[in-house]
Formats: C-alpha cells, sequence, structure tokens
C-alpha cells in the first residue's frame, strides 16, 4: 500500500508540478485578480450541481462528468477548456491567459481526474492550511496521514477522503494544487497489486 500511495504522489508530481504537459493557455506568471480581490484567501465553491452520481461539484465540474458536460460548465464561469498538445486524454482548464487546471479522461470521454489550483475557486492569496481545511469541511473529506515518503523538503501534503473521491492537495515550493480522483478507482488497482 505504501509503494501505491508513493507511485502515485510521484506520478501526480511529474505529469503537473513540473510541466510534463505544457500549459496551452497563453501562460502569464500570475493569475488576473479575482473579483474577490488578490488578497482573498478564502475559495468561492458557487456554483454547485446536484444529482452528480454521487460526486462532489466543484463549482459545477465533477468526476464522470461527460466532457461537453464540464465544458458547458466551465463556460458558464467564464473559463475555456483547450486542449493539451502532449495527450488527448487530458484538457487544461483556462481562465483568460492563466491555467487554473486540468481535466483528464477516460477512454469514453468521462472526467476521471480534476486537478485545479486555488485560482479557479477565486482565491488570490493562497493559505495552504486554511485552503486544506476550507475544502475538506466543504467536501466532507476525512483527513488521512501522509508518510514521510510522500511529502518532504519542500513539498507539503493534505491528503483524505470522502464517501465518493480522493483528495491530495500538494504545495511544491509555491504552486499549490489540489488532485480529485474516483476513490472506488484507486481501491480497485490498489487491490490488483
Amino acid at each position: 500500500m505504501r509503494l501505491h500511495i508513493t507511485g502515485l504522489a510521484l506520478a501526480m508530481l511529474s505529469s503537473t508540478a513540473f510541466g510534463a504537459e505544457p500549459c496551452t493557455c497563453k501562460h502569464v506568471k500570475a493569475p488576473p485578480l479575482s473579483r474577490f480581490g488578490a488578497e482573498n484567501t478564502r475559495p468561492q465553491f458557487e456554483p454547485e450541481l446536484n444529482d452528480l452520481k454521487g460526486f462532489s461539484s466543484f463549482r459545477g465540474v465533477s468526476l464522470d462528468m461527460r466532457e461537453s458536460e464540464a465544458q458547458q460548465a466551465l463556460e458558464r464561469l467564464g473559463f475555456t477548456l483547450v486542449s493539451l498538445q502532449t495527450t488527448e486524454t487530458a484538457r487544461e482548464i483556462c481562465r483568460g491567459s492563466f491555467s487554473v487546471g486540468t481535466l483528464r479522461f477516460d477512454a469514453k470521454r468521462r472526467v476521471n481526474k480534476i486537478e485545479l489550483n486555488p485560482a479557479y475557486f477565486g482565491i488570490g492569496r493562497t493559505a495552504l492550511r486554511e485552503f486544506a481545511d476550507d475544502v475538506f469541511k466543504r467536501f466532507a473529506v476525512r483527513q488521512a496521514a501522509v508518510s514521510d515518503d510522500i511529502c518532504y523538503g519542500d513539498v507539503t501534503c493534505f491528503r483524505g477522503t470522502s464517501p465518493a473521491e480522493q483528495f491530495l492537495i500538494l504545495r511544491i515550493a509555491e504552486d499549490v494544487q489540489l488532485h480529485i480522483s474516483n476513490k472506488h478507482h484507486h481501491q480497485v488497482l490498489g487491490s490488483e497489486q
């Protein structure tokens, strides 16, 4: 199990934090100012949707959504969904010329992983512990202990589960990311090893 968790964390780190996939938004150093202000540290979770097959709504986007549904939800918020140059199974979420996240899809073009940075929630300045507490409270996440071999050096992690999802919040240097995946999918993967 420890090896599985370490592998999962390293895969997430290598695929997003270290730029394995180049940003397709016209990348700028900082996101446009949130309508809540540059100093806003509290996430905006609305709008929420109901009837999402047991999955949480992240401002209208959830796991197991069809790609077209996710695109419509993001467009209502003023985001665009842009194809990545390196893969057909992921699309970048852009706010203007700034990337605020990535959606990853399965073979049926349904969302199977959501990767978001705090700017997606309207945060101008990230207070990591406060962000983790707000996310975990909002989505009824039960925090889990994180082993030292996953988070070390300049990497800080918060991990937990909700009834249907696994959550991992990472800070690598100054980059903060929220990763959401299907809890039951990982249990199946973990049981195969």
